[in-house]
């Protein structure tokens, strides 16, 4: 091979190496533009939640709203459903950038992990037991219909135990809620939708009505039979949808800005 092949072959070399680092360069700053664009939509639609919640608070808090206030909190209830729907999307169309590959995975999640877009679970998991397990407590108020009873928290003590598990509970959520509003965002139908959201399956009071059948059940099983809570699991069981059903139809789920939303965070 001549000395001018030689160059020939080197030059290539260098064109091709060239080449793919301007390709790497190139799609790292593309990948760049869609996470600044990405950041912006979400800042911009979040920031427009803030903004219509502040307007509504005002005409919200008035006992007695006028026909003319009604109006315009009718119009501020469209134009905050509509900021959550874009806030929403914003995330929707992340997610799918993401899923797709066009941002950087590892600083996607370090970004967004740190805005807590999962809304800090473990303080809401953890209040939503406290609920649940202190509306189950309500079973134990009465004696079982058969048997001796099973535990030492019957009566009054089960009255007291459930109410306090509940405060502990809200109290946990409250801290949840106020801690999260801005970076996640949450609203305070998200709040009330983790408590006791009909619609939500995986809200506090849902859990409840699962873990009484089945405490009551297990009790049921492990005595073979003998002792009976079926009229503590019954009451605990009115008491749930009762509360469920106020903050529903009669509670925050049912005014603006709620309305009987289905979502939940």
């Amino acid at each position: 091979m001549t000395l001018y092949e030689i160059a020939t072959v080197v030059i290539a070399v260098i064109a091709l190496i060239i080449s793919v680092i301007s390709l790497v360069t190139s799609m790292k700053n593309s990948s760049a533009m869609i996470e600044l664009t990405i950041n912006e939509r979400i800042t911009n639609t979040k920031e427009k939640v803030g903004d219509v919640s502040n307007i509504m608070t005002p005409f919200l808090a008035k006992q007695e709203p006028t026909a003319e206030e009604k109006r315009i909190i009718d119009l501020y209830t469209k134009q905050f459903d509509l900021a959550i729907e874009n806030n929403l999307n914003a995330y929707e169309e992340a997610c799918a950038k993401y899923l797709d590959k066009k941002v950087d995975k590892k600083r996607f999640k370090k970004i967004y992990k740190t805005e807590k877009c999962v809304c800090d679970p473990i303080p809401k998991n953890l209040g939503q037991i406290f609920i649940s397990v202190g509306f189950t407590l309500f079973m134990f108020m009465i004696l079982p219909t058969s048997g001796t009873p099973c535990s030492i928290v019957t009566g009054i003590i089960a009255f007291f135990s459930a109410i306090l598990f509940l405060a502990i509970g809200f109290l946990t959520m409250n801290a949840w809620y106020n801690n999260n509003k801005l970076t996640c965002p949450l609203i305070i139908c998200d709040l009330w939708c983790a408590i006791s959201g009909i619609l939500n399956i995986r809200s506090a009071t849902s859990i409840a009505l699962i873990a009484i059948p089945t405490v009551w059940g297990l009790i049921f099983l492990q005595s073979g039979g003998l002792t009976n809570y079926a009229a503590g699991a019954a009451l605990a069981v009115l008491i749930v949808t009762t509360f469920a059903g106020i903050i529903w139809y009669f509670g925050p789920l049912s005014n603006p800005p709620c309305m009987h939303t289905q979502t939940c965070k």
